[in-house]
């Protein structure tokens, strides 16, 4: 008979063992794979499965709820629920995901075709949405990797939705929501993240500097915690558009340094030659970045470091653009160490002479510090 117009009553179990499944709408390959399938009339039950793709190997149980009233009619009102546990995850493995869903045009059906349904199965999965709850122990993409990472997740029709993720990741951790939309090639995005006492320099490691070379992970030490609000494009391969991110970060370090920073190393010339600006240490330091594409504003921030204090605004070019004006007092911190008092000690931080630089592009791809002749 012809399946897509005379709906079949199906009740019981189909097992599947040590089989290799391509699923075609991704082109993901699962190989040694096991499944039960429980079929009680309307709702199709899939239990104790295992399958592997690539070097992950992940667990699953499946509920879809009304599968075969809506299957034939409605595929987009099926409601598939997922519960899947890894021990180890290649997230590259399934970036496939990030591409927008296929569509499928009708053709003209033979038949009994096994082909044509299996076809029709596939493009029914592609139009469903899709809950997902994720526990994985070890997941890694690129550099980064996550520890006890869990999450809430839906696929729908435009796009994957981030409902919820924990992760323990550089030895603090990060919850994040957000959504990918999906329309093609390049995806727009947006993730908001609580990021808790990570380890800057792994940090800034896993996520490739952020697409900047300014200030890397070989400069920094400490620990970072932030909130973010940010908005921008990913390939359907994966990778951040580079120069393209938009929104907010509010941030604090802590038990941190500078080591080898460029452009406190090009301020030490005017006046500093007896202090060490090659390790720097910053007891602590907030501040509030914006992001504006290829540029980030920078708010007024106070900067307090083993070797100098100074008050810095402006912008930050990732191309060009930088214009950042610097506020130094020639006094020495190391003079305020015996001062407990906050008032005397705000007094202290700008007293004496103050150098007033302002940091621009040098026309090089760099960054030259010159006098600032309109400072506040």
């Amino acid at each position: 008979d012809n399946f897509k117009f005379v709906r079949p009553i199906l009740s019981g179990n189909v097992v599947v063992k040590n089989a290799d499944i391509t699923y075609l709408p991704r082109n993901m390959k699962l190989i040694n794979s096991n499944l039960t399938l429980n079929f009680n009339q309307k709702d199709l039950v899939i239990s104790n499965s295992r399958f592997q793709l690539g070097k992950s190997v992940l667990n699953m149980n499946c509920s879809i709820q009304n599968f075969l009233n809506f299957y034939y009619t409605d595929p987009e009102k099926i409601l598939v629920n997922l519960k899947l546990s890894s021990p180890t995850l290649s997230l590259s493995e399934f970036m496939s995901f990030l591409g927008a869903r296929k569509t499928t045009k009708k053709k003209p059906i033979n038949k009994n075709s096994i082909n044509e349904i299996a076809n029709q199965l596939g493009a029914v999965l592609e139009a469903s949405k899709v809950n997902i709850q994720l526990n994985v122990n070890r997941g890694i993409y690129k550099r980064f990797v996550a520890n006890n990472l869990s999450a809430n997740i839906s696929m729908l029709g435009d796009g994957i939705y981030f409902n919820k993720i924990n992760i323990s990741h550089a030895g603090g951790s990060l919850t994040l929501n957000g959504n990918i939309k999906q329309s093609g090639a390049i995806n727009k995005f947006i993730i908001n993240s609580i990021i808790s006492k990570v380890n800057v320099k792994e940090f800034f490691y896993a996520f490739d500097n952020f697409g900047q070379n300014s200030i890397t992970s070989q400069n920094l030490k400490g620990y970072l915690s932030a909130k973010v609000n940010t908005s921008g494009s990913i390939t359907d391969k994966g990778s951040i558009v580079s120069r393209a991110m938009y929104g907010q970060v509010i941030f604090n370090l802590s038990n941190a340094a500078l080591l080898g920073f460029e452009p406190l190393q090009k301020v030490q010339k005017f006046a500093f030659k007896s202090r060490d600006f090659s390790n720097i240490t910053i007891p602590k330091l907030d501040g509030t970045l914006t992001l504006k594409g290829d540029k980030v504003d920078i708010s007024p921030m106070q900067v307090n470091t083993s070797v100098l204090n100074f008050n810095m605004k402006g912008i930050y070019g990732l191309s060009s653009g930088t214009d950042i004006s610097m506020d130094i007092p020639l006094r020495n911190p190391k003079k305020n160490e015996g001062i407990i008092d906050k008032e005397e000690l705000k007094l202290a931080r700008m007293k004496g002479v103050v150098l007033h630089l302002k940091a621009t592009d040098d026309g090089k791809g760099g960054i030259k510090v010159r006098w600032n002749g309109d400072h506040d």
